[in-house]
């Protein structure tokens, strides 16, 4: 996930962002543990795990990487976590430089697993929606889904317009949508999960 954490995504959309990635995460460490449990780990023809990637935008140009798939999601993590979001900073936002950070993490091993569908990859932006540099954005996302990744965006609050501008996909319009609330969120982004992993 690509999280804002600017200044102006505050109050109620701030809280909701933040209880939705912790309780995302929550669950991707309680499901890994269940996958790990002999009687479905003997049961599959090839290991399955799940892990996350985190990275934030802040102020006008930081980029923070908050969370990194190779680290394991466990109690420490989600602690650790929930501090950092806590953490703002007063700018525009510098999404397209952490879409940037996203794109350069990707390791020619995963893109080869991506091709060969042996991997799925889905990347989902949070934010209240206001977006500068809208036009590389857009550009960046569309190299991401070349390469096989599933993009989309959740926008917290009526001024995220912007996300269903950036994540618009023709094929795919449930791609960019507008909520209000976490639970809103959660089902938004499961749904959106669930898709991506009936393309294994």
């Amino acid at each position: 996930a690509i999280m804002d954490l600017t200044a102006s995504m505050s109050g109620d959309p701030a809280l909701e962002q933040k209880k939705m990635i912790l309780s995302g995460l929550y669950n991707l460490m309680m499901l890994n543990r269940r996958l790990n449990l002999d009687k479905y780990k003997n049961s599959m023809r090839a290991p399955l795990k799940l892990r996350s990637h985190l990275l934030s935008f802040k102020g006008d140009t930081l980029v923070s990487l908050l969370h990194k798939p190779e680290n394991e999601i466990d109690e420490k993590t989600l602690t650790d976590l929930y501090y950092e979001l806590e953490k703002t900073m007063t700018g525009h936002g510098n999404l397209v430089g952490a879409l940037k950070a996203y794109e350069n993490s990707l390791k020619p091993e995963m893109l080869g697993k991506l091709k060969l569908k042996k991997m799925v990859k889905v990347l989902t932006i949070v934010s209240d929606g206001a977006v500068s540099d809208k036009p590389e954005c857009v550009a960046a996302i569309e190299r991401l889904r070349q390469k096989g990744i599933t993009v989309s965006g959740i926008g917290f609050g009526s001024a995220a317009q912007d996300i269903r501008v950036v994540c618009h996909d023709p094929q795919n319009p449930a791609t960019g949508v507008v909520i209000n609330d976490v639970k809103q969120a959660v089902v938004t982004r499961h749904k959106m999960l669930a898709e991506a992993l009936k393309k294994m």
